[in-house]
């Protein structure tokens, strides 16, 4: 999920490079469930730095976010 939104993984990239296109600030938050395999956040993470993402963090369920700097 992106922004709350469904997002295919083949089009994650494009989807999160339209997003960030139009933000001053190009940081994003990733949030996983427990059970998903640290590889598929990392993958994440770097998809979104391909796509345009300056700086993100890591998000605990909106508990505390620690940041990942780019």
């Amino acid at each position: 999920m992106v922004n709350e939104e469904a997002v295919e993984w083949d089009h994650l990239r494009e989807r999160l490079r339209d997003i960030f296109a139009i933000r001053v600030e190009r940081i994003a938050y990733v949030e996983a469930d427990d059970d998903i395999d640290f590889q598929d956040v990392a993958d994440v993470i770097a998809i979104a730095r391909i796509a345009g993402v300056d700086r993100g963090g890591l998000a605990d369920g909106g508990r505390e976010a620690c940041s990942v700097a780019g």
